[in-house]
């Protein structure tokens, strides 16, 4: 069977010319190093990690791995760190495995970066893959969670992961490896630990051929996986509107299990389960529902309409300035031109003005702001009252510039002029406002609003 699985390795590693091994001294790790060694077809990075989180163990595990890498495998690299586990943890505010677990793979990118390494390579086994799954199940993930780790994911290889703990043991004792053992691992405070010593040793009664039913079944949950992410990918492609970077869940409704397939579609873009029940049980309110999925991501559900807009990167917070007659202006939020020229321009309006004049004052919108609509004879609305009406989402109304002279606003770019100063007034002469958006996404928007 080894045999096998060290000519998988070689299939798989060739053309490359360096790994990352983990090698933490137990079982896995070092019947790992013993077939990668074996294989003999790249050169070889041994990097053990010291958490310090079980005392002289720790210590004995660190001094075991250098021993044994100078008695079997001294012709490959040897790499060993000391972590303050805990007081990352702490300043994370994460647990414990969590903080050793960032630790290491952070540890191991920069030890591929260092040595211009392919791939980090671990010890994961079949045991632990249906430990994930279990896991998962516990935690409700869903079907996605029930497939567990890849053999290759990223930079992360896995060759051992269709291999149990009992057919790691039995190669170690026949190629004479030694290993150590981690105390903790019989710690039951540990959900994992829990499930291997009291639940799976329950189905492996039920059923002894347990561990391959398991494997079978992952395998055919990952195709039944792969099934849905393409109908996934098939209504994502129907839904967002990529320049608007918007999601249409009205007319994702009328798709075949459309729940599920936006359910996957919201956990991609990093919305957590309970928001995502939130936004589909609220589709159709009429209100907007402002979200916040990260400090750089923000979105807003309106109208059946799911926006997203990048924060302090697309959009400023201030604008004030005089635009000046014939020349194009650049700003934070785009390109302004107003004069007598027609200009090459995603959206342009026409007004007049009852006398000359050399500048005009732009800025963005605010709440307190009123005009007159063309159209509307008498009164004012306010903008914002005016941009909800036209469709526009809440979080971008403060983002809508707003031209005026001598105070008054002349237009709301690029939705409407004031009625005072429309072509139809009589006013004076025609100029002509021109507006170029930097922000794809806002410029999305309105060409959105524009159809």
């Amino acid at each position: 069977m080894f045999d096998n699985i060290i000519q998988e390795i070689r299939q798989m590693l060739f053309g490359h010319d360096t790994v990352i091994v983990g090698l933490s001294g137990g079982a896995d790790s070092m019947a790992l190093m013993s077939l990668l060694s074996a294989a003999k077809c790249v050169k070889i990075v041994a990097a053990h990690c010291n958490f310090h989180l079980r005392g002289q163990e720790s210590d004995r595990d660190m001094a075991f791995v250098e021993k044994m890498m100078g008695q079997h495998w001294e012709e490959h690299d040897f790499e060993v760190k000391d972590f303050d586990t805990i007081a990352y943890s702490k300043s994370k505010a994460i647990s414990i495995e969590m903080a050793a677990r960032a630790l290491r793979y952070e540890w191991f990118e920069d030890l591929r970066q260092k040595y211009g390494a392919s791939l980090i390579v671990v010890g994961h086994h079949l045991n632990d893959q249906i430990e994930t799954v279990l896991l998962n199940l516990i935690r409700g993930t869903g079907g996605a969670g029930l497939t567990g780790m890849d053999v290759l994911s990223g930079n992360v290889y896995r060759p051992l992961l269709n291999v149990t703990r009992e057919q790691i043991l039995d190669y170690l004792h026949e190629v004479n490896i030694d290993f150590v053992i981690d105390s903790t691992n019989d710690d039951e405070a540990y959900r994992r630990n829990l499930l291997r010593s009291k639940v799976v040793p329950l189905f492996t009664q039920l059923n002894p051929n347990f561990y391959n039913r398991m494997s079978r079944s992952i395998d055919a949950f990952r195709s039944e996986q792969a099934l849905i992410e393409d109908q996934v990918q098939a209504l994502e492609k129907e839904v967002h509107d990529v320049k608007a970077d918007m999601l249409d869940l009205d007319k994702a409704e009328s798709y075949p299990h459309a729940r599920l397939l936006l359910f996957r579609i919201l956990q991609k873009r990093g919305f957590s389960s309970s928001v995502i029940d939130d936004i589909l049980l609220d589709v159709h309110r009429e209100s907007a529902i402002f979200l916040s999925v990260d400090k750089s991501l923000k979105s807003e559900l309106f109208r059946g309409k799911l926006f997203f807009a990048k924060n302090c990167g697309d959009i400023h917070t201030e604008l004030s300035l005089s635009l000046p007659f014939n020349v194009q202006t650049s700003t934070p939020i785009g390109s302004f031109y107003w004069g007598t020229e027609v200009k090459d321009s995603d959206f342009t309006l026409r007004f007049t003005l009852p006398k000359r004049t050399e500048t005009l004052q732009l800025r963005y919108a605010t709440p307190e702001d009123r005009f007159r609509p063309y159209g509307m004879k008498k009164g004012q609305k306010k903008v914002f009252t005016y941009l909800k009406e036209q469709g526009l989402p809440p979080m971008y109304r403060g983002c809508v510039p707003v031209l005026t002279f001598q105070g008054q606003i002349v237009a709301v770019m690029p939705f409407q002029v004031d009625d005072r100063f429309a072509l139809t007034s009589g006013a004076g002469d025609t100029y002509i406002l021109s507006f170029g958006p930097t922000s794809s996404s806002f410029s999305g928007v309105l060409e959105l609003l524009k159809r």
